[in-house]
């Protein structure tokens, strides 16, 4: 890797960041005012909502996300993205809709609401799915500014929507409708930008290949969603939504941990996936251990903090708030090492680390939670973060490249 090209990786990885944390510090304004205005229930009803969509976006949009990025940062042509990506969003849209209508509204506690909060629902999955797959059309194309707005601007709107709402009585509905009209704005905008952008092409062929990358990737994207949100999502069945309020708020205060891996993993995607990636992932590992438990080791410091910012109606958040820092770095070296392997064309290993973790969280929620209900929901998230994100470094350090 060239120093000029050493120093655009340096800025894409601090630009990426600072967009994460932006997104990060406007969602920490979203859970002050749902906690505060909605309370603990409220919030746990808002928690689940946000939950079961964007999990539904990801197991329903058949991986075609990572696969546009895989394609983009490997191949000038995408001749065949234009084909695909149309028909796909239709279906994969009607799909959604008749998921949530007809198996999960009816059978999920926390989501049921009045019809008009199901109506921004249903309207909202949509747009969850272009904002998906054009944040991974920009970290494919390397366009590290665009990739950062998409991530960052509609936490921003929605916090905007959040306070206009909040000056004529913050309802669960105004808090899922300003998230809804946020999440459509951005995703308008970005996949008109995304579009613009494809290279129009008379090639024919290799529509098959993204087809077939997309299966091999998908075991590993349901996998990974049942990493990162089975805890949320088995106990917004199994306990009532003011639990589950109390619950979300640790997840919320602790996610920004895993942002410095997640933020390695996109900008560092296209370099390694280039012929002369091994240089840039040592770079990328090496910049996300350090920070990553420093930042760790702060919010656990300060987890005895929430209830005097939310509210002693979260003081059962303190605990898993605790267990999860201790944990969630794992969560940040599981996106590091999955995003390594997808690039160098090795979305099996990927799947397969998904697939483990996906097991040992199901296996310690069952175990955990019945005894200890959110204090065993963090200890199943934190434990599996940690055995399963060292999997994914020791697999991803040194990677076989696909041919």
């Amino acid at each position: 890797m060239s120093s000029n090209q050493a120093i655009l990786q340096v800025g894409g990885v601090r630009l990426i960041a600072a967009a994460n944390y932006l997104a990060y510090a406007a969602n920490a304004v979203t859970l002050l005012l749902t906690s505060r205005l909605l309370g603990a229930q409220g919030r746990g009803s808002y928690s689940a909502v946000l939950a079961w969509s964007t999990t539904a976006v990801a197991i329903l949009g058949f991986s075609l996300g990572p696969t546009i990025a895989r394609a983009l940062a490997t191949s000038h042509d995408s001749s065949a993205l234009r084909r695909v990506i149309p028909i796909a969003f239709a279906l994969i849209s009607i799909l959604m809709l008749v998921s949530f209508t007809f198996l999960l509204i009816p059978f999920v506690p926390a989501l049921d609401l009045a019809w008009r909060e199901r109506i921004v629902l249903l309207c909202m999955l949509p747009a969850l799915l272009l904002l998906d797959w054009t944040v991974y059309f920009f970290q494919g194309t390397s366009r590290p500014f665009a990739y950062s707005l998409t991530r960052s601007v509609p936490s921003l709107f929605t916090v905007a929507f959040l306070v206009v709402a909040a000056l004529h009585r913050l309802t669960l509905f105004g808090a899922i409708l300003s998230f809804a009209l946020a999440s459509w704005l951005v995703a308008a905008v970005a996949s008109y930008v995304a579009w613009r952008h494809l290279v129009h092409s008379a090639s024919s062929g290799w529509t098959v290949d993204i087809l077939r990358f997309a299966l091999r990737t998908h075991v590993g994207t349901v996998s990974a969603v049942a990493n990162a949100r089975l805890d949320l999502l088995v106990l917004s069945v199994l306990i009532p939504l003011s639990s589950l309020g109390n619950y979300s708020v640790a997840v919320s205060v602790t996610s920004p941990i895993a942002v410095i891996g997640a933020s390695m993993a996109a900008a560092y995607y296209r370099a390694v996936a280039s012929a002369d990636g091994g240089q840039p992932l040592h770079h990328a590992w090496r910049r996300f251990l350090l920070p990553t438990i420093c930042f760790s080791a702060i919010i656990a410091a300060a987890s005895p903090l929430v209830p005097l910012l939310l509210g002693n109606e979260f003081i059962p958040a303190i605990i898993p708030t605790l267990v999860l820092a201790i944990g969630t770095g794992g969560l940040g070296a599981i996106y590091l090492g999955t995003s390594v392997l997808q690039a160098v064309g090795r979305p099996g290993l990927a799947s397969m680390i998904f697939v483990i973790a996906g097991i040992v969280t199901i296996l310690s929620l069952v175990t955990l939670v019945p005894r200890l209900g959110l204090v065993g929901g963090a200890m199943s998230s934190s434990g599996t973060y940690l055995i399963v994100g060292t999997l994914a470094f020791l697999v991803s350090r040194r990677p076989t490249r696909a041919s």
